[in-house]
């Protein structure tokens, strides 16, 4: 679980329109405890993502959502690529988010260059843009 899927999730959580995730909706997410991912949303406060409401939860900011939208733009483009070689529709999110984290730049602008001008990943989810 790193920032960058943390990121992803609130994101997602965002689009859906739910703007303030707090403890128990990231704890449920990612199977940890409440007081664990309460430690998440602060440190993604100190980092500049958003900002932490008492007793409510994390709303992110337009760096956060920005982040969010970059994340997510590159996960759901390897999803187009795991589409077009063959894997299961039913395994495509689970396995761009094992690799999501890890590509390079290089393997994102080919990515870019492939699928960029795609509207929709294989899930039927957004593709967003980076305006």
């Amino acid at each position: 679980m790193d920032t960058e899927s943390i990121i992803r999730t609130l994101y997602k959580a965002w689009e859906k329109g739910i703007y303030v995730v707090g403890p128990t909706y990231l704890a449920r997410e990612y199977r940890i405890p409440k007081s664990t991912a309460q430690k998440i949303l602060f440190d993604l406060e100190k980092s500049g993502y958003g900002s932490y409401v008492k007793k409510k939860g994390f709303v992110l900011n337009e760096r956060g959502i920005n982040a969010g939208k970059k994340v997510t733009r590159k996960h759901r483009l390897l999803e187009c690529l795991l589409d077009e070689i063959g894997l299961s529709r039913e395994v495509i999110c689970e396995e761009a988010s094992r690799i999501d984290h890890v590509i390079g730049e290089n393997f994102e602008k080919v990515l870019e260059k492939k699928y960029g001008s795609r509207e929709r990943c294989p899930c039927g989810n957004v593709i967003p843009c980076l305006s």
